[in-house]
């Protein structure tokens, strides 16, 4: 796929997202923040989420919170209260991105934030598109939003083309809801799945960080599918 029709794709899930509302809350489109340096990663690293955390100065119709937040205010360091999931996101992209460096290896955020930068690289989306008010939601409204809407959300994952699948405590919500999703479908063949905790417990655990990076390193060598959980 040309960077033109992968961009055209791209634009036209978002639009489809943004149409989403529920009870006067308008969703919030995800997924890039550049699609040019996404597309052309050597490895396209997908992240997939629970919910974006919203207020209200975010609840506009057509939002893109990985644009007009993270893109802006995130590439320099500064998440808001969702910094303990997206610096993990950094520290681990940064590794895969730099030889497979570590957690050791890899500069804090507070002491070079440029590293942020990693982000462009890669695409982080939510199951549920309605922002969420806690930073702790219940499992129900998740589950009920991506049953309603998994066949948009399934065709925003498959038009990314991910060589590599990191998710955060959700894949077993595609898997209720579709069986094998991944396993049976021909456009992931020979991609990584990793199923494991969501990102936010990084900044206290390092081994999750490099746990994760390992296994794509591993892959990386391999380039065979697997699945694997790490959530243990």
């Amino acid at each position: 796929m040309s960077l033109k029709a992968f961009k055209s794709k791209i634009a036209k899930i978002n639009m489809e997202i943004a149409e989403i509302n529920s009870d006067g809350i308008n969703a919030m489109i995800d997924g890039c923040i550049d699609e040019q340096a996404y597309y052309n990663s050597p490895i396209k690293v997908l992240w997939i989420l629970k919910e974006p955390y919203g207020d209200g100065d975010k609840n506009r119709k057509g939002y893109n919170v990985m644009k007009e937040f993270i893109g802006k205010d995130g590439l320099k360091g500064y998440f808001g209260t969702s910094f303990p999931t997206w610096h993990t996101i950094v520290y681990v992209s940064y590794g895969i991105f730099n030889n497979f460096c570590f957690y050791e290896e890899i500069p804090f955020i507070t002491e070079q934030r440029s590293i942020c930068q990693i982000l462009k690289q890669v695409a982080v989306i939510n199951l549920k598109k309605i922002p969420g008010e806690t930073t702790s939601p219940k499992w129900a409204p998740i589950e009920d939003n991506y049953n309603k809407f998994k066949g948009l959300i399934q065709r925003q994952i498959e038009a990314l083309e991910p060589d590599v699948i990191i998710g955060g405590n959700t894949l077993w919500i595609i898997d209720k809801y579709d069986e094998n999703y991944f396993m049976d479908n021909v456009k992931f063949a020979g991609t990584l799945i990793i199923s494991t905790n969501h990102p936010s417990i990084g900044l206290r655990s390092p081994f999750y960080i490099d746990t994760t990076i390992e296994e794509v390193k591993t892959w990386n060598g391999m380039k065979e599918y697997k699945k694997v959980d790490i959530s243990q």
